[in-house]
């Protein structure tokens, strides 16, 4: 989204510019949302309980309310636009939090929002009195020479540095800043390898004379307000220029109004009760990437007992040799194979042997995490397939009242009721699948699981039922109707209790 918001007094261009620093989120193993399903949420959305009270605003509308809001700290503050709005962000834009701190300690302020260094680094004649006003950046003397490059001041060559003394001329603070930027970060952090200060907006903006890069610099920082701002989220999808507003960042179902893409408030993902946002970030990357080979290779191998190499069993002769060290022995005992002697099975008699009894227990314990993961990832696998077929299935219902009413069969208003059912189905499915995560975390021996792995079975079983009655409609049966709506009712209200109960 070509993003603007003024930062200092000097700089009033407007710009505009390819979004090359969208928040293109993977935001969940399956993308299950779809403008049939969001068009049946959002009609009684007040009534969920995974509602709250937002709304979707434009980029100018986003930059009006910052900008208000900055308005508001310098006011109080008597403090400069970019020095204000580097407290702002420092304090999560809680302008009445910032003022208590202001009158209390203005000094500790400043270091929050690390504008001043720590008091050990600073000498007294630096330490600015409790009143005074904020420093602005040091523009350096002739005769200093940027820490960089070592040129020294000319009409040509001007230094600028931070509180914390450290000077750099315009030329390094503009490659560096170009850097930064490139990685799409808007904290630009004194070039010092220690330092830990950063450049308000004014003194960053004073050293840009490209173009693209001063206007790639507004909107990386844009974007950076959006993120520390407790009531703002950007919408999700790449191409949309949406900025949601709620009261509180709480983990609930939000519906951008521009291009009806719906996601989790809190974090950006797919909507996902009942689990929570740090439990289904977990179950994703989970799913992802590779934590499940380890259980694997623990469950279906052994180490070699020789050279400890890792051997899959590929045969049914428990007589096997290490393709590395050539080392034979038995699979089952892990023993040297020559020492089996006559007695050829005897690594079948039972000999207690403590470390042998843990690595048995290790590999039990490793086959039953493996058995869990898969129990728990196959049926949240499978509702997501579910949702995907169910989509078609709705086409289908719709192409085929649609040839009823050219029929003059009827109207499209006695089958409506299907269509409600099936965005009611999607919408429970949806839940059922993200009980699955919930559930997978869910520690052993909880007081609760008992109660939440009935609920489930139960959402499970009615969700089943619903999609048999979709699935079968007869749409000359009148009788059909009363029985899917009495099956949505009920699906409706067990997912309702899952989500209130659970989340």
């Amino acid at each position: 989204a070509a993003a603007r918001i003024a930062s200092s007094d000097e700089d009033d261009a407007s710009s505009n510019g390819d979004d090359e620093d969208s928040l293109d989120f993977d935001p969940s193993y399956y993308d299950n949302t779809d403008e049939d399903m969001l068009d049946g949420a959002s009609a009684d959305c007040r009534s969920q309980p995974q509602h709250q009270e937002y709304e979707t605003l434009s980029v100018p509308q986003v930059e009006q309310l910052l900008n208000e809001a900055v308005e508001a700290a310098c006011s109080a503050l008597e403090l400069r636009p970019a020095t204000a709005r580097r407290l702002l962000i420092a304090y999560n834009w809680n302008l009445a939090a910032l003022e208590t701190e202001w009158r209390r300690d203005r000094r500790a302020v400043m270091q929050k929002a690390r504008i001043l260094p720590p008091d050990p680094c600073v000498s007294g004649a630096q330490r600015p009195p409790l009143g005074a006003p904020m420093p602005k950046p040091q523009v350096m003397q002739p005769g200093i020479a940027c820490q960089i490059c070592c040129l020294p001041t000319s009409p040509n060559v001007t230094v600028k540095g931070l509180a914390c003394g450290h000077v750099f001329c315009t030329d390094c603070w503009q490659a560096y800043v170009a850097t930064q930027l490139q990685a799409s970060k808007a904290d630009v952090q004194c070039m010092e390898r220690d330092c830990a200060l950063l450049a308000t907006d004014d003194l960053v903006l004073a050293c840009l004379t490209d173009p693209a890069v001063r206007r790639r610099f507004h909107e990386v920082s844009f974007r950076a307000q959006i993120s520390s701002h407790p009531q703002l989220a950007f919408c999700t999808r790449s191409d949309c220029t949406g900025v949601l507003r709620a009261k509180q960042r709480d983990a609930r179902l939000v519906v951008c109004a521009q291009c009806k893409s719906a996601f989790c408030f809190a974090c950006g993902l797919d909507y996902h009760a009942p689990t929570d946002c740090a439990l289904i970030k977990r179950w994703l990357l989970k799913c992802r990437d590779d934590s499940e080979t380890a259980n694997y290779i623990s469950a279906h191998t052994k180490d070699c007992p020789k050279c400890g190499v890792c051997i899959e069993k590929n045969g049914g002769c428990n007589h096997m040799q290490c393709f590395k060290c050539r080392f034979d022995f038995c699979w089952v005992c892990l023993g040297d194979w020559r020492q089996h002697g006559k007695d050829f099975y005897e690594c079948s008699k039972y000999k207690e042997n403590p470390s042998m009894l843990s690595e048995a227990a290790a590999g039990a314990q490793a086959r039953e995490a493996l058995r869990k993961y898969l129990h728990y990832f196959t049926r949240w696998d499978n509702h997501g397939k579910s949702l995907r077929l169910e989509a078609d299935a709705l086409k289908k219902i719709r192409d085929r009242i649609e040839e009823r009413v050219m029929l003059s069969e009827g109207t499209w208003i006695d089958w409506q009721y299907l269509i409600v059912a099936a965005e009611m189905l999607r919408r429970c499915r949806y839940t059922l699948q993200y009980t699955y995560p919930y559930a997978y975390f869910l520690p052993k021996g909880h007081v609760r699981k008992e109660l939440f792995e009935y609920q489930q079975a139960m959402l499970e079983k009615a969700v089943e039922d619903l999609s048999f009655l979709i699935e079968r409609a007869d749409l000359s049966d009148r009788s059909h109707r009363g029985q899917v709506e009495n099956q949505m009712f009920h699906c409706e209200k067990m997912r309702e209790f899952l989500v209130k109960e659970f989340h």
